[in-house]
């Protein structure tokens, strides 16, 4: 998964309760995971690297 996918699961992420049915939530449990981990990852990268270059 690259970094637009998973801001595109993110934000559906905020939303997916209204819009889809539980079972399909449950299908993409697996994907909303790995976005939100591979943002973390990202946002955790871009600070370290703010910080240590200012």
């Amino acid at each position: 998964m690259d970094v637009n996918s998973a801001l595109a699961f993110s934000t559906l992420k905020e939303v997916a309760n209204e819009l889809l049915l539980v079972s399909t939530l449950d299908d993409l449990s697996t994907d909303f995971t790995k976005a939100q981990t591979l943002l973390e990852s990202t946002t955790l990268f871009i600070l370290s690297a703010i910080l240590k270059y200012g």
